[in-house]
């Protein structure tokens, strides 16, 4: 349906918060992994290395959506980005991915709802096939 498509605006959007998501996901990994080293507290670099992986591959996954036009898929995404930096406790760089995500799936619901259904009438009640007649299960009393 052409309403569950992202615009020029949602597009742009997506497109510009790709490179912004994976710069700051390369920021925020390499201050976390030089915290724990200056601070000695235990956790392998293997954990800050597939943390990264998975913060750029999400990164990548904005791409992608906008790129391909999906304004559900891309709200998801950055909505994901924004709640991961989130959990890292770097809140000022998770705020905008949350509320644009929130924005965009605000703006998918609104369309969906906007677009009628092919199987109502204007009147809100279902079209049923054939016509309408007594029901076959009744029989009246007689006498």
């Amino acid at each position: 349906m052409i309403a569950q498509r992202a615009d020029t605006r949602e597009r742009l959007a997506g497109v510009v918060a790709a490179p912004f998501a994976a710069l700051i996901d390369l920021v925020v990994v390499g201050v976390l992994a030089a915290r724990d080293r200056t601070a000695h507290l235990g956790v392998p670099v293997t954990r800050y290395e597939a943390l990264e992986v998975v913060l750029v591959a999400l990164a990548a996954g904005i791409l992608a959506s906008a790129l391909l036009r999906r304004r559900v898929v891309l709200g998801a995404a950055l909505g994901l980005q924004g709640l991961a930096l989130f959990d890292l406790r770097f809140w000022g760089f998770a705020l905008p991915f949350v509320a644009a995500g929130a924005w965009l799936v605000a703006r998918a619901y609104r369309a969906r709802e906007a677009t009628p259904d092919p199987g109502v009438e204007a009147s809100g009640a279902a079209t049923r096939p054939g016509p309408v007649g007594a029901n076959k299960r009744f029989t009246p009393r007689r006498g």
